[in-house]
């Protein structure tokens, strides 16, 4: 990853994704992407139904 932003060029920006976990973020993080990109967030949130449908 690291050396993959490295060759970017100049003003591009890097996003990480696919199969990140909280833990590993400081990993990703330290690569220098600039947006780290998790799924894992939003896969695992229960749903909530708010509808204003009455009866």
């Amino acid at each position: 990853m690291e050396r993959g932003v490295s060759l970017l060029p100049e003003g591009t920006l890097a996003e990480a994704s696919g199969g990140i976990t909280v833990e590993a973020v400081p990993d990703y993080a330290a690569t220098g992407v600039d947006i780290i990109s998790m799924g894992s967030l939003t896969h695992s949130a229960p749903t909530l139904d708010y509808s204003f449908r009455t009866g």
